[in-house]
């Protein structure tokens, strides 16, 4: 077993140097040692404290941290790009990542994870909005938490964003699946299914926009900004989802799992990434006044108010 833990820190260090690429060269030739050393040293550490669940857990927080950084480094000249390249990243890796994290159990339901499994399990097959709200919530917990370290808030702060959003999507995910039902309208839904899945989308957006604004409302005034802006990027989404499964499942009455799961990969990251894109200007300009130019480092304001 030491062996495999050696072996796996060997590995990760390795694969660790491989990911370092992403920096620029002349950041690399000064801290490249470094930082590999550093890794080392966590990997040790994260090994001998809780195995290699605890290697996992770090990779995950290494890969979050690793791209935001070499990407602010890339454009650290233009310090206005940071906080929109690292709200878009949380909202590209999140949801895949948080995917991944809720649907494992369901991997591992033979073993020491089987009541979760048999949960998620029970859940995923129920079509109620309740459980499909269940899930996204689970889901929407590693976005959440990603995107809460962008703002780069104190705890409570972040704490209260994690929670609000985590709401918001249980709450307008459930709506949507009920719109989706046609539990919302008299009319046959067959004929209106494009509008249907729209405006499903666009409550959904509304609903998560309204949780997330009640946080923003302590940080601005111009939080009311976020509900439209939540709103568009969610109808966005909608877009997104429904031209991307168009082009995987048309034709096609059976696909793989490999090839489903793929699909559904490719749907949620560039789905959290146009919602990234649509957000981040105005969720910038909505803290701009208080929260960016206070909080957030590297910005030139914060550096001119440090120097007054």
């Amino acid at each position: 077993m030491k062996a495999l833990g050696i072996l796996a820190v060997s590995c990760s260090i390795r694969g660790y140097r491989l990911l370092l690429r992403v920096y620029p060269r002349a950041f690399l030739i000064e801290f490249e040692d470094l930082l590999c050393q550093a890794f080392e040293d966590l990997s040790l550490r994260a090994l001998q404290r809780g195995g290699m669940f605890s290697l996992v857990a770090l990779w995950a927080r290494t890969l979050a941290d690793l791209f935001v950084s070499a990407l602010a480094q890339r454009v650290r000249n233009n310090s206005d790009w940071r906080f929109r390249v690292s709200w878009v990243e949380a909202c590209t890796l999140g949801i895949p990542l948080g995917a991944a994290l809720v649907f494992l159990p369901l991997l591992l339901g033979a073993g020491f994870l089987w009541p979760i499994s048999r949960t998620l399990h029970a859940l995923l097959l129920s079509n109620s909005a309740f459980s499909m709200g269940a899930l996204a919530s689970l889901v929407s917990i590693v976005p959440a938490w990603l995107q809460s370290r962008v703002h780069v808030w104190k705890r409570f702060d972040r704490i209260t964003w994690i929670v609000s959003t985590v709401l918001g999507v249980f709450s307008g995910w459930a709506l949507m699946s009920a719109f989706f039902t046609g539990k919302f309208i008299s009319l046959p839904v067959a004929p209106y299914l494009p509008l249907l899945h729209l405006g499903g989308f666009a409550l959904c957006g509304s609903v998560l926009g309204l949780f997330q604004m009640t946080v923003l409302a302590i940080r601005s005034s111009r939080a009311w900004a976020w509900l439209p802006a939540c709103t568009a990027g969610m109808i966005a989404v909608g877009f997104e989802t429904t031209a991307i499964e168009g082009l995987l499942m048309g034709g096609h009455s059976y696909r793989g799992g490999v090839v489903m799961a793929l699909g559904a990969l490719i749907v949620a990251m560039v789905g959290g990434a146009v919602f990234g894109l649509l957000t981040a200007t105005p969720l910038e300009w909505i803290l701009e006044s208080r929260n960016l130019t206070e909080d957030f480092p590297g910005s030139d304001k914060d550096s001119r108010s440090r120097i007054n």
